[in-house]
């Protein structure tokens, strides 16, 4: 049998929290406190849905009655490059460009071979291979002074097109030119133009201290191994014009 009117034992219940004898100016004190916090959070909310910038297009600014009333605004001059046919783009070449930008010091030296490799490591096929395009578009050309020389002396045979290689030592810095057929051999271009923007304009030091994994690092998952020797031979060569110049200094 159940026993009726018994009081439930579940915590203090909300009328006796109410009826409790408190003192008139306890509770005044305690209503004046809620309320003032309450002015607080109203007039918060309220100023917070207030934004502090507007924000807009420039176009949409350019436009508007604000950009007129600006009494010191200089005129922009606008120019417009033509696009090159052959010039990669898409979203993942897009990101590629600005991955590069961000990382790239716009006041720095000539890059080194460390930041070179270390670049090349971070990259997939597909964006190795954009940047070897756009690296063999860059190769400086061979100045006069240099083919009038016999090309029997900077020819390196082991490639399976015929490619020169001509070093120039003054002031303490080297600077490699080579006479490669771009259209022909567009690898072995941008190999050699991605080296010589490391090693030129640098002492025979520079040259002196690639690595052996050099190539393997730069064509690494290119499937052009066959090309491997040809490179490695180029580099050889390097060397080797970078000792005769540390010899000669």
């Amino acid at each position: 049998m159940l026993d009726l009117g018994v009081e439930p034992s579940r915590g203090i219940r909300k009328p006796d929290l109410i009826v409790k004898d408190v003192p008139n100016a306890i509770v005044d004190f305690g209503v004046k406190t809620y309320n003032t916090w309450r002015e607080r959070r109203d007039s918060t909310t309220a100023a917070a849905l207030v934004p502090s910038i507007a924000a807009q297009p420039a176009t949409a600014w350019a436009k508007s009655t604000d950009a007129e009333s600006l009494p010191s605004a200089h005129a922009v001059s606008v120019i417009e490059i033509p696009r090159h046919e052959e010039r990669p783009g898409g979203i993942r070449f897009g990101a590629l460009v600005h991955a590069a930008l961000a990382t790239v010091p716009l006041d720095a030296d000539p890059p080194t071979i460390e930041r070179v490799l270390s670049r090349f490591r971070s990259l997939g096929r597909e964006e190795k291979m954009q940047a070897l395009v756009q690296y063999a578009k860059k190769l400086e050309p061979v100045p006069d002074r240099f083919l009038a020389l016999d090309r029997a002396a900077f020819t390196v045979p082991e490639c399976q097109t015929r490619e020169d290689l001509f070093p120039e030592f003054a002031d303490g810095k080297l600077h490699f030119y080579a006479d490669v057929n771009t259209r022909q051999s567009p690898t072995i271009a941008a190999f050699l133009s991605i080296l010589f923007s490391a090693i030129n304009g640098q002492p025979p030091e520079t040259t002196l201290a690639i690595p052996e994994d050099f190539v393997r690092t730069i064509m690494d998952s290119l499937g052009l191994g066959t090309r491997e020797v040809g490179l490695n031979a180029m580099l050889t060569r390097v060397k080797r014009y970078a000792e005769d110049a540390a010899r000669a200094a």
